[in-house]
């Protein structure tokens, strides 16, 4: 019975071990717009802070798409400094849509951002009303 209990122990010891707290504190995970202007150079900004005590490398940001283009701080991140990650959506798409972006941190769990919206439809200021001629 000691042994099933000793088991028990070190397995939620490693439980806790393997649940780290996020090393990026994001501002907010979702962002949503539901007037983006057709063809118009949009993006969505997540600012965030490195909350812990050592220095932060983002790998990589994984997109759920193409039509999205994620750009993101490079080099690592110092503690307590605060960065961003960019989300530019290509706006030739009309319509509802709703994308994430996967933040994969190094030593950590990855982060799920989204982003939603709506792209509306083209206008065409060429078109004019005919003209009446007397």
């Amino acid at each position: 019975m000691k042994f099933i209990a000793t088991l028990f122990i070190v397995g939620l010891s490693i439980v806790a071990i393997s649940q780290t707290e996020p090393k990026l504190k994001f501002n907010t995970i979702t962002i949503e717009n539901n007037s983006i202007p057709y063809g118009s150079d949009f993006t969505f900004e997540f600012p965030f802070k490195n909350t812990s005590k050592e220095f932060v490398k983002i790998e990589d940001v994984k997109r759920s798409c193409g039509c999205t283009t994620p750009y993101f701080p490079s080099d690592s991140i110092k503690p307590g400094k605060k960065e961003k990650i960019i989300a530019k959506y290509d706006t030739k798409r009309v319509g509802d849509f709703t994308k994430t972006l996967t933040v994969m941190v190094k030593g950590s769990e990855p982060i799920l951002l989204t982003i939603k919206g709506k792209v509306l439809p083209e206008t065409n200021p060429s078109i004019t009303a005919p003209v009446k001629k007397d």
